[in-house]
């Protein structure tokens, strides 16, 4: 019907108006006119405002309340708004379509309007795009100014998701970076406001070939969070990746603003997350992952909510990656490795004690495996000063030294220590064989020069193994244990490369 009109009408220059209009001014029309006289110009818009004398539009702001949304929603006539803008001729992506000016040339050149769309606001943002695609400018000037007697009480319309969903898809690049719009600003209502969650992680150098990963979770502190975080930071040091950590859900627009590689979630994952992830997925490579906590398998609503929109688990040990193929999950093993952190203890004093210490993290292991270690801690009680790290079984703190609590099951580097240890003992079951490669504490009280003693617990608990253990402890071996631990270990090359590929593919 539109474009059937068009076709038949005579003039070079065309006006499409809502039956809402007033013509407040004398001078709307020829403003319009003036910049739609430029060759260069496919399309014009005015300023509009309603009867209280409040900014309806000034123009459309791609990606926005993730869809587009009016600049100057709700300004008065007279603000001049961000940088001046709402006083100030400029050139937009799209513009309103109560009012807007175009050229018979520029309509042709765009292949006319896509009359397919359920209503008007769609089928003109679509030929606004169009237009812009095949050449000219939309430019929108304050000194045209028309009335509707709408009001500006609802911001976002929520309907036509699937066709928005097209027009997005179509014109991606747009809505990932609108020429009219900085990078730095939100998305969100109110707009021409700095977004201090994304834009500091935003990606000048993405044409570079550095990726750029999101990781979108609530508890950023939690063991293997913290770890996982501190990869991500050393790998953007390096100036191998490009990380944006968010405690919150970002819309599908800001995810596509950014254009991540790879998205990585954890924790709690609701439906908004997955809705927003899944619609980026359509419009691209991206790889999704899920880190798994520590001792949690996701399973219930949870579960399905992360299978539909995971394409893989990210776990730290191979007990856990066992655990979750063996139930058809996709799983990928983090590379074992240390960071900074690790590699830079400070040198040690040593401390003169009359018996050795021993390490031990009860709250690790399971039922059988605490029944046998109590045992063990009871018999060498007279020999050996016994360190509990995290929660333990009450029965045992008349035969330990010390307790100390532990966050997420792990402790830094300068709490180890400080500790002194001589050696961690760890429970071992038939058919184990725990190592540096495939156990994190391991390599983690390795490199503070502390040796792992691996009990064997289809053997009974004598304390004869430990005695034979602690005889053999000297402190030049463990000095080039730590030095070994931490070459070996040390998040650089290799290991950053391969951390980045895990992030990267699907």
């Amino acid at each position: 019907m539109l474009n059937q009109a068009i076709e038949t009408a005579r003039g070079d220059l065309l006006l499409l108006v809502d039956n809402t209009m007033l013509f407040v001014l004398d001078s709307w029309l020829p403003e319009l006119l003036n910049h739609t006289l430029r060759p260069e110009v496919g399309l014009v818009g005015p300023k509009i405002i309603n009867t209280s004398q409040q900014v309806f539009s000034a123009g459309l702001i791609l990606g926005a309340e993730e869809w587009v949304a009016q600049a100057g929603w709700g300004a008065n006539l007279r603000d001049e708004g961000y940088m001046a803008r709402l006083q100030s001729d400029q050139n937009y992506s799209a513009l309103s379509h109560l009012c807007i000016m175009f050229r018979k040339v520029a309509w042709e050149g765009a292949g006319g309007f896509d009359e397919s769309y359920s209503s008007l606001e769609l089928t003109t943002t679509a030929f606004c795009l169009a237009v812009r695609e095949s050449g000219y400018f939309a430019v929108w000037t304050p000194y045209s100014i028309v009335a509707s007697d709408r009001n500006v009480e609802s911001f976002a319309d929520l309907r036509y998701g699937e066709e928005k969903q097209s027009i997005i898809a179509r014109y991606a690049s747009l809505f990932r970076d609108d020429p009219a719009y900085n990078k730095k600003l939100s998305l969100r209502f109110p707009l021409f406001k700095e977004e201090r969650n994304l834009s500091q992680h935003w990606n000048p150098v993405r044409e570079t070939g550095i990726p750029t990963f999101l990781v979108i979770g609530r508890d950023f502190s939690a063991g293997n969070v913290a770890r996982f975080i501190q990869l991500c930071e050393a790998t953007g040091q390096q100036g191998k990746a490009n990380f944006c950590l968010l405690d919150n859900c970002p819309s599908f627009t800001e995810i596509l603003r950014l254009s991540p590689q790879g998205i990585v979630i954890f924790g709690d994952i609701s439906s908004e997350i997955k809705q927003a992830i899944s619609r980026y997925k359509t419009l691209s490579k991206c790889s999704v992952k899920y880190l798994v906590s520590e001792r949690e398998i996701p399973a219930g609503e949870e579960s399905i909510l992360i299978k539909d929109v995971v394409d893989s688990m990210l776990v730290e040990s191979l007990e856990q990656k066992g655990q979750l193929e063996r139930s058809g999950i996709v799983t990928q093993l983090l590379p074992p490795a240390l960071v900074e952190d690790w590699c830079a203890m400070p040198e040690s004093i040593e401390v003169k004690r009359i018996k050795k210490v021993a390490v031990c993290m009860p709250d690790q292991l399971n039922h059988d495996e605490c029944a046998f270690l109590g045992r063990y801690i009871e018999l060498t009680a007279e020999k050996v000063d016994w360190v509990l790290l995290g929660e333990h079984p009450a029965p045992w703190r008349p035969w330990v030294k010390e307790t100390r609590r532990v966050r997420g099951a792990t402790l830094s580097p300068f709490q180890l220590n400080e500790i002194k240890a001589d050696l961690f003992v760890l429970p071992q079951r038939a058919g184990e064989d725990w190592s540096g490669d495939n156990h994190r504490t391991i390599r983690e009280f390795a490199a503070c020069g502390i040796p792992t003693l691996k009990l064997e617990m289809t053997v009974c608990p004598d304390g004869k193994d430990l005695s034979l253990f602690l005889s053999t402890l000297d402190r030049e071996v463990a000095g080039n244990l730590a030095i070994t631990t931490q070459k070996y270990y040390e998040f650089t090359g290799s290991k950053v490369d391969a951390f980045v590929r895990i992030l990267s593919t699907e």
